[in-house]
């Protein structure tokens, strides 16, 4: 048996995802230290917040995510074994017992071959005999 097999290993990338966060600097001067805003979408965060010395942070991530599909295709070949098998029944002599009725039948042919073949001699040479007297 024999077997064929292919992998492929395609990359899919995920599409790109934006979180929009539209805050007023005046809501976000209000915001007491340790409290932030944030919006999530798909992969991305969107963050701001007022650090505890007073300073506004604001950060943005996009999670990138990279898919790899692994594809993998198996053949198997049993044509081999086949063949195999193939190869032997026709190396493999098949004997065919004849019936008694074929035997009587192949028999008899050959009796009326050889009786017409004698009869068709038989008339050959009398009509020789006839023409010499």
């Amino acid at each position: 048996m024999s077997r064929l097999e292919r992998r492929t290993v395609k990359p899919i990338i995920t599409p790109q995802a934006t979180a929009k966060l539209s805050i007023k600097p005046e809501d976000l001067a209000k915001l007491p230290p340790g409290a932030k805003f944030e919006n999530k979408q798909g992969n991305a965060t969107a963050t701001a917040k007022v650090a505890p010395d007073g300073t506004i942070e604001i950060t943005a991530n996009c999670d990138s995510l990279v898919l790899l599909v692994e594809n993998l295709e198996t053949e198997v070949y049993r044509l081999q074994k086949e063949n195999k098998a193939l190869v032997t029944n026709i190396n493999k002599k098949e004997t065919v017992e004849l019936s008694g009725w074929q035997h009587f039948q192949i028999k008899g042919f050959w009796v009326c071959i050889t009786i017409i073949a004698i009869y068709l001699t038989y008339k050959r040479i009398k009509r020789k005999w006839q023409k010499k007297n």
